[in-house]
């Protein structure tokens, strides 16, 4: 584990020290991958959630479209 976390840049320490509440590497092994785990699922479940941000992108393109049509 102590390979993995020090193969990690820094910001991703950061967050992961975080998110275990302190030290990573202070955690049981177990803990420690449960939560290498539970972060990887997480990141891949919001990489299939559209940001608020594109949304309104779209919307807004939308709406300039509809009122650049002909009526």
């Amino acid at each position: 584990m102590q390979t993995f976390y020090h193969g990690l840049i820094s910001s991703t320490r950061e967050s992961i020290d975080a998110t275990a509440g302190g030290a990573f590497l202070s955690l049981k092994l177990s803990d420690a991958k449960a939560l290498v785990e539970k972060m990887a699922s997480n990141s891949t479940a919001m990489k299939n959630v559209p940001s608020l941000r594109r949304k309104e992108e779209e919307s807004i393109i939308s709406r300039k479209l509809t009122w650049s049509l002909p009526s």
